[in-house]
């Protein structure tokens, strides 16, 4: 394997690990903000999935 195709991965992982901790950290912050009940907080996290795929996508094109 190329040192380009590591550095790939490598750099694909980390992305992967940002994305999952900046998540959760966006879980927790609607979860703790007052006025957003579960109905709520269920239709941001769909749009916010939906967003977070179709950014996935754009970079995997790229």
């Amino acid at each position: 394997m190329s040192l380009q195709k590591k550095l790939q991965r490598e750099r694909a992982a980390g992305v992967e690990q940002a994305t999952i901790a900046s998540w959760n950290l966006f879980e927790r912050a609607l979860a703790e903000t007052p006025g957003i009940g579960p109905k709520r907080m269920a239709a941001i996290l769909a749009t916010a999935t939906r967003l977070a795929r179709m950014k996935v996508e754009e970079s995997r094109r790229n």
